[in-house]
Parts: structure tokens; sequence; C-alpha cells
């Protein structure tokens, strides 16, 4: 994947950042109405968090439209918003930029996927077995992620993300630092600097993500610099757009239990929990990925790697480990 811009001009930044020819270039949007800034800024979905120097992603849901808080993002000092292809769009000034595309759920997604390939975070995705408490297998693989990292002395690794340092470069992790999530979506993410402690920063997140599938495109994309490990648990609002989730997001592994999704058996619409976890898997063989379970029988069906039968079995977790380098 190519990188877009000049590194060397871009702020010091701790989430995703572009500029409107990166957006125009990689979602195919043109300039609907505006001047187009010189400036980069990160990614917002929300005109209830602060905007200032950032593209506010105009979504459209089933009780809202973003389109109608353009003029919020304007005066909340935006830089401009990514709107879907209309006829007209209510602004607050003539030069303020508005970048069109097709569809700014899709555009969120590339724009994730991007962020994906450039970074040099670990992701987990843990499918979810319960709505309303932290999956098991979702809090298992943290504790033992999370006790590894206490122990690694490893450095970071070289990429192409313009802010990861090169080999040579590369600083000890440090003092070891988690943060667990909520259950309340609101607090998934606090907005006030909740993965620093003292001056030393979090390296990784138990996070919540029973969520819109928007938000949490929105919420990888501003995820800070130094959290390099992610644990997911994954039910993502609507279900069905699960697998479309997966493949932008393109996680490290995959972890799968009997009853993942099970909750969801009798909700009107939704997949059955069985042909989803076949779909993820699948999905995750596209993206190149490895899916794991604790269930033998699921192992079998799947023809995925066996890692625990008891999640008190830390050890039977060093394959996920192995594949994250540690």
């Amino acid at each position: 994947m190519r990188l877009i811009g000049d590194p060397e001009n871009r702020p010091k930044s701790l989430a995703a950042v572009y500029s409107a020819e990166e957006i125009i270039e990689l979602t195919g949007a043109r300039v609907a109405v505006g001047m187009v800034p010189d400036e980069v800024g990160e990614i917002a979905t929300d005109t209830r968090s602060d905007l200032t120097g950032s593209w506010f992603v105009a979504l459209v849901g089933k009780t809202f439209d973003g389109h109608d808080f353009i003029g919020d993002a304007f005066s909340a000092g935006a830089l401009g918003c990514i709107v879907a292809d209309r006829p007209s769009y209510p602004i607050a000034a003539t030069s303020f930029p508005l970048l069109a595309v097709d569809d700014t759920e899709e555009a969120l997604a590339v724009l994730a996927r991007n962020w994906r390939r450039r970074t040099r975070k670990k992701l987990i995705v843990v499918a979810a077995t319960d709505l309303n408490q932290v999956s098991p297998l979702a809090q298992s693989m943290y504790d033992v992620l999370d006790s590894a990292l206490a122990q690694t002395v490893a450095t970071v690794t070289a990429s192409n993300d313009f802010s990861a340092p090169t080999a040579t470069e590369a600083p000890a992790r440090g003092p070891h630092f988690s943060t667990q999530f909520s259950l309340d979506p609101a607090a998934a993410f606090p907005p006030t600097d909740p993965l620093f402690c003292g001056e030393e920063p979090a390296q990784s997140v138990l996070s919540n993500w029973k969520l819109n599938v928007s938000d949490i495109l929105g919420r990888f994309l501003n995820l800070p610099d130094e959290v390099e490990y992610l644990v997911a648990d994954f039910s993502p609002l609507p279900l069905d757009r699960a697998v479309w989730l997966l493949e932008a997001l393109s996680p490290n592994a995959l972890l799968v239990a009997d009853d993942s999704f099970a909750y969801a058996r009798m909700s009107k619409g939704a997949p059955e929990p069985h042909l989803l976890q076949e779909q993820l898997v699948e999905a995750m063989g596209r993206s190149k990925g490895k899916a794991f379970t604790d269930s033998p029988a699921l192992a079998e069906r799947l023809q995925i790697k066996l890692i625990a039968s008891d999640v008190s079995d830390h050890n039977s977790y060093q394959p996920v480990l192995e594949l994250l380098g540690l």
C-alpha cells in the first residue's frame, strides 16, 4: 500500500490523520463545495466531540442524518466534512470544504482499512457471547496477553507507518500499563486521556466493540498510537455487517467460542450464529489472519486451531501469542 503525502510534513498525532488529497484518492471523493485545505486532520463521526481540525464524516442512520449537522461541524472548528453525494447541502460557509462520496460509511471503512495497513498495531477480535458482560474468552485472552507483555522487553517493530521508528531507533517497551473497557459504550474510550498513567502510555487495551459498525471504525481510527495491542469483544450492530467490518480491519487473530453470537439467535433479521461463525473464519482466511477456538467441536467443524478448552489454561494460548510476535 503506497503512503500518500509527505510524512515529513505531518504533525505528530496519536490517531489517523488524512489530507483532502488522501481522502479524495482513497475514497474517490469529489470536492462538492468549498476550498481544499492543505492541513491534515483526524476523522470524527460525532459533532459532540472536539472537532477542531478534524474531518467530520456525515453518517446516515435509522434515526439520524449526519448531514443535518454539517453546520455544527463548521461551528465546532472542523477542517471539512465527508458527505454523501447530494444535489445540495446545508452549509454555513461556501468556503467550507465538503468531500462527496457515494456512501459515507463505506468511505469510513476505506480509511480504516488504509490506516490498518499503515500501523503496527496487533488486533485480536473475539466473537462475543454476551451483550451484557465481558465474553469469557475475551477476558481470558486479554489476561494472557497482559501477562505476556508485562514480562516482555521486546521493542516496537519497524513498519511503513510514518510514525513508527526504524529498527535501530525502536525503544524498549518499558513499564507496561493496560486499560479494560466499560460496558457502557460511551465509556469504551472516554474523551480525555484514558490511556495514560502518569507519564507512561498504555500498551494494550481490552475494548468494547459491541457498538454500531461506524462507531467501531471511528474508534479504531482514533485509537492512540501508543496502544500496540487491542483485544476487542466483538458484536457489531447490525450483526449482518460483521463480515464486512472484519474484512475492513483485517485482524491478526479471531477467537470464536461455541456460543459466540448465540444471544442473537432469536433476533429478527440476525444471521444464524453457526453460519456467521463460518463466514467470519472464511473472512479471516481472505485477509491472511488466523482463527482460533476454545471448543474441540468448533475446531473440527471450522478446521481452525484449538487453543483451550479451559479458559484458565493460559499456556494453550501460546499459538496466538506467537502470531502476535510475543
